[in-house]
């Protein structure tokens, strides 16, 4: 007796092989950078700079940041994996890899936002200081408050089209037919 497959939709596919791609190369990065800080660094490095106190008007947690510099770059692989292995399930329709990537989805939505709030308070300071340091150079030191407008505003617009491409993702993948689909591959 012949069984047929189930059908098997392109978006399904196309998410899941567009983000194999970009998370494979996300995981031999990350491995790289990995190899790199644990390498070429000597162990107290990262700490030694923890203990500097940051200049003025910069974010008071940079010490913080520096010394945890090696979790965040293994967060980061492992968070590269899970994107592989969440694509890797989608592409195999996996019930549960479809929800492991909505759910790496929500948060890609919500690291967005919080990513664009860090980076406004962040350039604030950096404005701040440079609008200062061009003020009293007198006019020779160019202006660069237009340039950290520009920056901001970019950076504001791609965080924001991430957050709706995620979202739309999201969407498709709650679908009662992509559903369906995945229930049907899973069935003997």
């Amino acid at each position: 007796m012949n069984a047929t497959p189930a059908p098997r939709s392109t978006f399904v596919t196309v998410v899941a092989l567009v983000f194999l791609v970009f998370s494979g190369m996300g995981v031999l990065v990350g491995v790289l950078q990995n190899v790199m800080i644990n390498v070429l660094f000597p162990a107290d490095f990262f700490e030694q700079a923890a203990m500097m106190q940051p200049e003025p008007g910069m974010p008071p947690f940079l010490p913080w940041v520096f010394g945890n510099f090696k979790l965040f770059f293994a967060l980061a692989l492992l968070l590269s994996l899970a994107h592989f292995v969440a694509a890797l399930g989608l592409f195999k329709r996996w019930v549960w890899a479809r929800w492991l990537f909505i759910g790496l989805m929500a948060f890609g939505i919500v690291s967005s936002v919080g990513g664009m709030v860090l980076q406004a308070w962040m350039m604030s300071g950096m404005y701040e200081q440079f609008a200062t340091m061009h003020d009293t150079a007198q006019g020779r030191m160019p202006d660069m408050r237009p340039f950290f407008i520009g920056i901001g505003v970019f950076s504001a617009l791609l965080s924001l089209g991430f957050c709706a491409l995620y979202a739309w993702i999201i969407k498709r993948l709650l679908s009662a037919a992509v559903a369906a689909e995945f229930r049907a591959a899973q069935a003997p």
